[in-house]
């Protein structure tokens, strides 16, 4: 076929050996990227519980003379008590 358009030909990347370190650099970049994103949200998730159990610890224990910690222990000073029960304790 003389003048005539050649057939087309498709361009196939030649998978030689950069091919493949660039596809195993890109598997690792993608797994480091997604191992830092799991710690920083696991170290957010205890940050949380950590200040969650901290909140807890500073109203249990505000104002101490009210403690909810300290109610069981000291039934008499609590302001939580009602009338009912300071007189069934000071009856016995």
């Amino acid at each position: 076929m003389r003048g005539g358009r050649a057939a087309p030909s498709h361009h196939v990347p030649r998978r030689d050996t950069w091919y493949y370190l660039r596809l195993a650099g890109a598997f690792l970049a993608t797994a480091f990227l997604a191992g830092a994103f799991l710690t920083a949200f696991f170290t957010a998730f205890l940050a949380g519980a950590f200040l969650a159990g901290a909140f807890f610890a500073a109203v249990a224990t505000f104002p101490p003379w009210d403690s909810t910690l300290n109610q069981l222990g000291n039934l008499e000073d609590t302001t939580v008590m009602s009338s009912a029960l300071r007189h069934l304790i000071d009856t016995t």
